[in-house]
């Protein structure tokens, strides 16, 4: 969930900060712009994954011997990259609006109890098993499991792997775009400043 909040959460700091308004008054691009302003919080994310692991291998014996990695770590970066599309689509709420974004709270919660984090999706009824269909966090959740505790390999987890790389392509534009519109807007308005 790092990719959601990372780039609402970058933009509500440089709000408070007042370093907004000069910072997007630079000729830097728009998605340079995004991607940098939460590339730290990104790293800050690998390394306490990397941490947890490392501390629980020492001192809890925990050990993935079945795990395959590769595909674990494609999934991995593929929900990252998915996240991080609806990540900026939900920036544009603060950017426009200068209040809490609903994308962030509605995919929070959507991934909470549909995406199979508490009960399996066989729990569900049909109607809300499809529903979870269209959550990234589903599919990243099933193949981690697979990859991670079945041993499977790439081509068992090629479902899982097509579904976050669809998400990908498509949110990443979209969310491009609309940010890109909440930036003219508030231009225009004369509101980057405002919080």
């Amino acid at each position: 969930m790092w990719g959601l909040n990372s780039f609402s959460q970058s933009l509500r700091q440089e709000q408070f900060l007042n370093t907004l308004e000069p910072l997007l008054m630079t000729p830097v691009n728009t998605p340079r712009f995004l991607l940098g302003s939460s590339l730290w919080d990104f790293l800050y994310a690998t390394v306490r994954v990397v941490l947890y692991l490392g501390l629980g291998s020492i001192f809890f014996g925990f050990r993935m011997g079945n795990a395959r990695v590769g595909p674990a770590l494609a999934i991995l970066a593929l929900t990252l990259v998915s996240f991080m599309g609806l990540g900026v689509f939900a920036a544009s709420f603060i950017m426009r609006f200068k209040r809490g974004n609903p994308v962030t709270w509605f995919m929070e919660a959507a991934s909470t109890l549909l995406a199979g984090v508490f009960f399996p999706l066989s729990a569900l009824p049909n109607g809300l098993q499809k529903a979870a269909l269209f959550i990234p966090m589903t599919h990243a959740l099933e193949g981690l499991r697979k990859t991670l505790l079945m041993g499977a390999g790439w081509t068992d987890v090629s479902l899982q792997l097509a579904a976050l790389g669809v998400f990908t392509v498509v949110v990443w534009p979209i969310g491009i775009f609309i940010f890109g519109r909440a930036l003219r807007q508030a231009r225009a308005d004369g509101t980057l400043g405002h919080y």
